[in-house]
C-alpha cells in the first residue's frame, strides 16, 4: 500500500451516516456498502486532504491496534472501496481521479 495516497471520496456516491454505521450506494453501478463503526471512522476520515499514511495513523491512535493490522486492515478495506467505485485516489496537489 502507497501511504502516500489520498483517497477521496467519489462524486456520484450517495451516503448517510447512522446511529450504527455509514451506508453508501453508488447510483451508477447500483453497489451498496453497509459500515460498522471502524469503516465509519475511516470513511469520515477520507476527505481529499489526508493521506492513507494519516489515515491509518489516526486509526492506530484511536483504536490502539499495532501497525502491520492497521495497515493490513487499511489496505484491505480502501482496494474495497475503489473496486466499487466509492472513492478515487489523488497524489497530492491534483484533483481527483477515478
Amino acid at each position: 500500500m502507497n501511504t502516500n495516497k489520498i483517497p477521496a471520496l467519489h462524486p456520484d456516491i450517495i451516503w448517510r451516516i447512522l446511529d450504527d454505521g455509514a451506508v453508501i450506494v453508488t447510483p451508477r453501478a447500483g453497489n451498496v456498502r453497509v459500515l460498522n463503526r471502524v469503516g465509519t471512522a475511516i470513511w469520515q476520515l477520507i476527505d481529499g486532504q489526508r493521506s492513507l499514511a494519516e489515515i491509518e495513523s489516526q486509526l492506530i491512535h484511536t483504536y490502539d491496534v499495532p501497525v502491520n493490522q492497521a495497515r493490513s486492515d487499511l489496505s484491505s478495506f480502501m482496494e474495497e472501496l475503489a473496486r466499487r467505485d466509492m472513492i478515487v485516489w489523488k497524489n497530492e496537489n491534483q484533483q481527483p481521479s477515478g
